[in-house]
């Protein structure tokens, strides 16, 4: 009996691995299908860059963040 209980704990393990190396596999071909996500792109043409002019940044000292500078400076 702890054969068997052996085998269908390690046929688990190996149906769970599958399940996940496949999802790994599958997010990975869509990152190279979409190509750059982070870069924001016009839903009309794919594959066009669309930039947009923030003016001069400015760094925040506290947060670390850059900002658009204000109109005063």
């Amino acid at each position: 009996m702890p054969p068997l209980i052996a085998a269908v704990i390690a046929g688990a393990g190996l149906y769970a691995g599958f399940r996940l190396a496949r999802k790994v596999i599958e997010n990975l071909s869509l990152d190279r299908q979409t190509g750059n996500a982070d870069c924001p792109a016009s839903h009309d043409e794919p594959g066009i860059v669309v930039e947009k002019h923030l003016g001069t940044l400015e760094r925040d000292p506290v947060t670390g963040v850059y900002r658009p500078s204000s109109p005063s400076h």
